[in-house]
């Protein structure tokens, strides 16, 4: 009996699941084999990565079942695994400083802190008219990111690396 989490299998419905099997085993041996890969070659590349990921995933197993005892006693196993190889990650963000979830983008859009060495400039997105001293009153911010700010972690130069 199954009562929660029920596969999709089973259609969009609350409650629970029955299973009942009448007849199990076959006196003669049984069984089945499968492989599913991930690798670059099936993948699409993320839209904002530069390259391809290195995620190679194999998930294999089998299944195999017979008789113990003719007709009487039946025995099947299963067996799975995965195997997961990866090259470091390529996805790269740069964690926000309390200045900048505060608004005050100055320091981190400063030519200091750009691979470029130019300031950016932090415009209305409305006007086009640049804020003052790249700051972005927290009054003008959207009520779900006030309610997302608390949960972002905080770095102290702004130039600290987070990979996923």
């Amino acid at each position: 009996m199954q009562t929660n989490g029920v596969p999709a299998r089973y259609g969009i419905h609350p409650g629970a699941v029955v299973n009942v099997v009448t007849k199990s085993g076959t006196n003669s041996i049984h069984g089945d084999l499968f492989e599913f890969v991930r690798n670059g070659a099936f993948n699409a590349r993320n839209y904002f990565a530069a390259t391809q990921d290195s995620l190679r995933r194999n998930q294999y197993g089998g299944t195999i079942g017979g008789p113990v005892k003719k007709d009487k006693i039946f025995l099947s196993g299963g067996f799975q695994e995965t195997a997961e190889r990866t090259a470091p990650p390529q996805s790269t963000a740069f964690v926000p400083t309390q200045a900048t979830l505060n608004g005050d983008f100055s320091t981190v859009d400063s030519a200091t802190y750009q691979s470029s060495h130019k300031a950016v400039i932090v415009r209305n997105p409305t006007t086009g008219v640049p804020y003052p001293n790249n700051f972005i009153s927290p009054s003008l911010f959207s009520t779900p990111i006030t309610k997302l700010l608390p949960n972002i972690p905080v770095s102290g130069c702004g130039k600290k690396q987070v990979s996923w």
